[in-house]
């Protein structure tokens, strides 16, 4: 970490996020705090990171936030809230994901994982101070009272925010540019409702805020009806405020006053912005709400880029972001309702303009009805549109920041790749449509890693299809693979179910895959075996279809139809315990495939199977799930739903099968 005198803000530096102790004495650091204009190591205390943690995991683990969001700066980052937390964390206790984590399998489970991280992080803090040359000199009742409040206090003030926090609830965070140093300062704001539990709770933080260091001084003060206790250097610290049942806590002197008397007067700043008032339409009313805006990041980015010397042919940050168009994505919100049916989340995208990577989102909504030989029955279906055509002008948008000569090599590479393959890649990406279609169908099983291992897993029946507009270059360049001349013979086509295929075979034992692609009506099948394209024509040649799968439809009319950029039908618990069999056998072997695990008995508690979920407690809360992602005013806008699943019969294994 580093300290900045001027301001005492505490800024991260990930590289030394782990170094615990000061190696200065508190008359050295005392002297660091009256210089100015300076960018100084900052004091490294292992009680002063465990504050930093205490703050971190006690507001990650709570949840959002009230109107008052509205009068935060307007380039407030990100925005965490919930208008009534109780209402909130009620009805999530009461859902699928409620009922699973209170599960007595997924209890034991995470106490399990609780006390081995708690028995890890004891030994490390301690491992680290016996390492230290200080060591000797460091008070072992301040190390004890470390790691008691990081293993014993921070989750029992979690646990109290999750049980007493009532009323509207705001989590608030930005950064603001020191005026002294271009060093961005963080800017958090919390407030929320709660009882006299909590305010014991926060005493005790500020005590041990208090005891880490005695170059912090303790205050009290009133701020706008607030009676404010803090631990303070330069107005940076700890800062927890009470008025009645209304609490609030920042980091920094300023940001809380200038949020409060935003409050008290009335006076919007974030709520007036375009943007914020676009996303929070978008995706309504929630129980639990987030917003988060990119612009202050891109707008600090070339900031802080500009006061650095230019390098000679390399772009700047501006450069770079504008021709990535990274400046024209807006940010992000999303809203989240629980309810006796189930789960609805809405997020939206904001995206103003269509440059760089931006140019492969679609600009209009379309149909996604799925393919013929989409299986009648599925484990999860997908079908989304990028607009594949723009790949060729976003390369050339990204390649505005190269030199000359490697736009030049680029080009001839393109020329190489037409002169090779007889079709030019430009005109082959102008000929998709855009829409990509892939499935599971319903009896097919999840990968067998360990019976890979053992020579006896199989192949690997993956495959996805691209919508055409014209088929006519794809077959001229499959046919010019078939050239013994071009590439060595490994390219043969055959005709299967009066179609043709082409194949390469790439042997990988003990999992063998081919490169198989064909075509039915406007699609382009490519997979990875010769099964997966038998069993997609078989489905195709046949009556049942995904298209008029009433489940699938019906599922579908939840979400608002298959019209838009994306829809996306899944049984979420089974592809969640298929992953779960799947990881299950090979966690507890990777110790002895990686020595250095093995060798660490602390962290062996980790790679315990036992730690992974049963496929039957998974699919006992979890069931289907659908959403469909559309294109709406000022950007993007996806509709998840999950019909409520527990209580359900359980649902039968599934059967071996190919993998479309």
């Amino acid at each position: 970490m580093v300290f900045h005198a001027d301001r005492s803000a505490w800024i991260a530096d990930p590289q030394r996020l782990w170094s615990l102790f000061d190696r200065r004495s508190p008359l050295e650091r005392s002297a660091l705090r009256k210089e100015h204009m300076k960018l100084v190591p900052m004091p490294r205390s292992l009680a002063r990171l465990s504050l930093v943690l205490a703050v971190a995991l006690i507001f990650s683990s709570g949840s959002p936030l009230p109107a008052g969001e509205v009068h935060l700066k307007a380039d407030t980052l990100l925005v965490i809230s919930s208008p009534d937390w109780r209402q909130a964390a009620n009805e999530m206790k009461a859902s699928d994901f409620g009922q699973f984590i209170a599960d007595p399998e997924i209890r034991r489970i995470l106490d399990n994982v609780g006390k081995g991280a708690k028995e890890m992080m004891k030994g490390t803090i301690k491992e680290e101070v016996a390492g230290r040359p200080e060591a000797g000199d460091l008070d072992p009742a301040m190390i004890e009272k470390t790691i008691s409040m990081i293993s014993e206090f921070i989750p029992k003030y979690c646990g109290a925010l999750c049980t007493q926090m009532t009323g509207r609830m705001m989590i608030a965070f930005g950064l603001d540019m020191n005026p002294a140093m271009p060093i961005p300062v963080p800017n958090l704001v919390i407030e929320f409702g709660g009882t006299d539990e909590i305010a014991a709770f926060n005493g005790k933080v500020l005590d041990f805020a208090a005891a880490s260091d005695e170059g912090m001084s303790r205050n009290s003060f009133e701020l706008n009806g607030y009676q404010m206790q803090s631990v303070e250097a330069d107005g940076f610290g700890l800062f927890i405020g009470r008025n009645e049942d209304r609490f609030i806590i920042g980091l920094n002197r300023a940001s809380l006053e200038d949020y409060l008397t935003a409050c008290e007067a009335g006076t919007v700043r974030l709520g007036a912005q375009p943007f914020y008032q676009q996303a929070k339409a978008a995706v309504g009313a929630g129980s639990i709400q987030l917003f988060h805006q990119t612009k202050p990041i891109w707008d600090m980015a070339v900031a802080l880029g500009s006061m650095m010397p230019p390098t000679e042919g390399e772009p700047s940050p501006a450069e770079m972001i504008n021709s990535m168009g990274l400046n024209q994505f807006q940010g992000f919100a999303m809203g989240v309702n629980w309810s006796a049916e189930g789960v609805r989340s809405k997020n939206f995208f904001g995206i103003n303009g269509r440059n760089g990577l931006m140019r492969l989102l679609p600009s209009e909504n379309l149909s996604l009805t799925p393919p013929p030989f989409a299986p009648g029955e599925v484990i999860s279906a997908t079908t989304f549109r990028l607009e594949l055509a723009e790949v060729m002008p976003m390369i050339e948008d990204l390649l505005q920041f190269d030199s000359e000569g490697e736009k030049a090599e680029f080009d001839a590479g393109l020329a190489t790749f037409e002169e090779f393959a007889g079709v030019s890649l430009k005109s082959l990406l102008n000929d998709l449509e855009g829409a990509i279609f892939m499935a599971t169908p319903a009896g097919a099983a999840g990968l067998n890693p360990m019976g890979m291992m053992m020579g006896g897993g199989g192949s690997l029946d993956l495959g996805f299809a691209l919508k055409l507009k014209s088929k006519d270059r794809f077959v001229q360049l499959l046919t010019n693979m078939e050239n013994p001349e071009i590439t060595q013979g490994l390219w043969s086509k055959e005709e299967v179910s009066g179609r043709d295929l082409w194949s390469m075979p790439i042997p990988m034992a003990p999992m063998p895959l081919e490169v198989t692609i064909s075509f039915d009506g406007d699609w382009m099948l490519m997979g990875t075996s010769r099964k997966f394209m038998t069993d997609a024509f078989q489905q195709a040649d046949g009556e049942t279809r995904l298209a008029t799968n009433a489940a699938y439809q019906q599922a579908l009319a939840a979400v608002g139809g298959d019209s838009g950029m994306m829809v996306k039908y899944e049984d979420t618990g089974l592809v969640l315990s298929q992953f779960a069999d799947t990881i299950r056998p090979l966690l507890g072997m990777l110790p002895m495939f990686v020595p250095d695990l093995g060798a660490q008995p602390e962290v062996l508690f980790f790679f315990d199977p036992a730690n992974i979920p049963s496929s039957a407690t998974i699919q006992k809360y979890y069931g289907v799930t659908v959403q469909r992602g559309s294109v709406v005013s000022g950007g993007l806008l996806i509709d998840h739903w999950m019909p409520r699943k527990s209580g359900k019969k359980k649902e039968k294994k599934p059967k071996s099968g190919a993998v479309f």
